[in-house]
């Protein structure tokens, strides 16, 4: 038997960013000089504080009303797959 839409439970959340953290982990498999090491320490720094804002702002929201137009991103808890809608 199949999974249905009626059988999934999804979490929602405000619309994170990843764009720091997405550059981070892309970054890191390249090469090994001392500039990419100190730029990938930049990266690091940045992924961490959009990662500290993301759940800071999830914090402040947290309760509130879902509005008409809002960005939003839904997380299925079975199998932890995220959707956005609204951007």
């Amino acid at each position: 038997m199949g999974r249905h839409d009626a059988d999934c439970l999804f979490r929602v959340y405000p619309m994170h960013r990843y764009n720091a953290q997405n550059q981070w982990k892309n970054s890191r498999s390249a090469s090994s000089n001392f500039s990419d090491v100190v730029m990938l320490k930049k990266l690091q720094h940045a992924a961490e504080l959009e990662k500290k804002m993301n759940e800071e702002e999830e914090k402040r929201l947290f309760g509130t009303v879902v509005a008409y137009g809002q960005c939003i991103q839904v997380r299925d808890r079975a199998c932890a797959h995220i959707a956005r809608w609204g951007e």
